[in-house]
């Protein structure tokens, strides 16, 4: 309850409010009714809701209005229930039935393990799906459900517990996947997305790199005079996805086609995207055994080093490729209107469209020929779809309208360029010569602006492409396949909220 007052601050008048009563959740006085809010103000101003208290006898009469309280005669005072959850019992039937508790109690009676290792996963895997917090204060919530869920009265316990499962996580994402094919949903992994995400961490500071040493403690270089890493530090300052300045780390996530995660790693905050993608495939997703598998991914995975790896193991892949990076190869083909699938709107506008074509494109693997000590190669064919869109054509020109019109006003007025010096770089030049006469300007630098990287930038807007191994598949199937890629963002904003 606030009250509102005007003050008069050096002859200006302001609009102040200040607290009266902070009368709690507004959950407690929800009777299930509409406009519960809208009755409260109007028994705030009859008088029937005190500012300073509730009288007993008004308090029974308005009783339905709390979820959680009740007066108590016998004590004349007031009582809050304290509520259980209890809806945490269905996510524990999911822990059991995907084989964490097993796993977790075989990985105690083989360790020296005292606490209550089960019991304090299932409260951090709860906790983070019904009241996402710290550690430290999911743990003081423990008590918040209906029956207890673990032992453990320690704090510190939680903390051992995060080595235990990092230690074993591997382990643990293998059995669940075990569990989660022979289930009745079952892996769906016709299509596997893969993306990467990163953590932020409250801190300055990254975590150092630990080097080999001599036994005079000298770090051991290589042949490359490079310092030999015998464990890479974690935190790391790196590029954020949420423009954050703090050490980061990085995340790797595969998800099915029903959107169930099949494997996770983690990578320091430096590594960059497209060299995660490699680690966890190898490493853990061909491990589990799918069949073939087709990777989604954005462009960031599209590498020739990737491909490789994916087809070499019998498996397919569908990823974005930049339209601006490779519009030199791309423009003839994407302007000339031959061959395009238009999809149309009810008056006949063109809102979609697109075509393909199929290259020979040649792939690099990172292993070694033992013969040749080259890189092992091969060619293989692939299609290369380009579609435009109209809705993402007039948003790309409004993002840009007010840019565009600033570049192009800075051809007449050079000085304005200080403005936006960072993004108007990559569309102009300064040259120490006059192109025109040969002359050496001094002191003064000259302008040129690059009207041709211009020029590229509008004709790229609403322009998108796709590469895949699946050369015999529709093009608007293959489309909606990649679009299907939001999941895997829609998991990480869940994730990460």
């Amino acid at each position: 309850i606030v009250e509102n007052y005007t003050s008069v601050e050096n002859g200006i008048k302001k609009n102040k409010r200040k607290t009266i009563k902070n009368l709690g959740y507004l959950e407690k006085y929800d009777d299930g009714k509409p406009d519960f809010i809208k009755r409260m103000k109007e028994q705030l101003k009859s008088g029937e809701l005190k500012i300073d208290g509730i009288e007993p006898n008004e308090f029974r009469a308005r009783a339905k209005l709390f979820s959680n309280a009740y007066y108590d005669t016998t004590q004349d005072d007031y009582r809050y229930l304290n509520p259980k959850n209890i809806g945490y019992v269905f996510l524990e039937n999911i822990y059991n039935k995907l084989g964490i508790y097993d796993l977790l109690r075989e990985i105690k009676s083989d360790s020296k393990i005292e606490y209550d290792l089960n019991g304090l996963t299932k409260l951090l895997v709860f906790g983070r799906i019904l009241e996402p917090a710290s550690k430290k204060k999911t743990f003081e919530n423990k008590d918040k459900y209906l029956f207890p869920v673990t032992t453990s009265n320690d704090l510190n316990d939680i903390y051992k517990a995060l080595d235990v499962l990092e230690e074993n996580s591997k382990k643990i994402q293998n059995r669940m996947n075990t569990k989660i094919k022979k289930s009745s949903i079952g892996r769906k992994t016709d299509l596997t997305y893969y993306d990467v995400t990163n953590y932020y961490f409250e801190t300055m500071y990254g975590d150092d790199d630990f080097y080999q040493l001599d036994e005079n403690n000298e770090i051991v270089k290589d042949k490359e005079g490079n310092p030999i890493i015998v464990k890479k530090g974690f935190r790391k300052k790196g590029v954020s996805k949420e423009n954050r300045n703090e050490p980061i780390v990085q995340m790797g996530l595969f998800i099915d086609n029903n959107g169930i995660p099949v494997a996770h790693k983690l990578f320091p905050g430096n590594t960059q995207d497209k060299t995660t993608f490699e680690d966890v495939l190898k490493n853990d997703v061909d491990e589990m055994k799918l069949g073939k598998i087709v990777i989604v991914a954005d462009n960031g995975m599209n590498t020739k080093e990737n491909k490789y790896l994916i087809t070499e193991n019998k498996n397919g892949y569908i990823v974005a490729k930049s339209v601006k990076r490779s519009w030199k190869s791309q423009r003839e083909f994407a302007l000339d209107e031959n061959g395009y699938t238009y999809i149309r709107n009810a008056s006949g506008e063109v809102v979609f469209k697109y075509k393909s074509r199929i290259n020979k494109i040649k792939l690099v693997s990172k292993e070694i020929d033992e013969k040749t000590k080259k890189p092992l190669t091969k060619t293989i064919e692939e299609k290369e779809i380009i579609y435009w869109s109209k809705k993402h054509y007039d948003k790309e020109v409004y993002q840009n309208k007010k840019f565009i019109e600033y570049l192009e006003s800075c051809k007449e007025h050079p000085d304005k360029l200080k403005d936006k010096e960072k993004k108007s770089q990559k569309f102009i030049k300064t040259v120490d010569v006059d192109p025109k006469t040969g002359e050496v300007i001094h002191p003064e630098k000259v302008i040129e602006f690059l009207d041709e990287k211009l020029n590229k930038y509008k004709e790229t807007m609403g322009y998108y492409s796709i590469v895949t191994s699946e050369k015999d598949e529709d093009d608007k199937e293959i489309i909606n396949k990649y679009h299907g890629l939001s999941r895997i963002e829609d998991s990480f904003r869940m994730l990460k909220n």
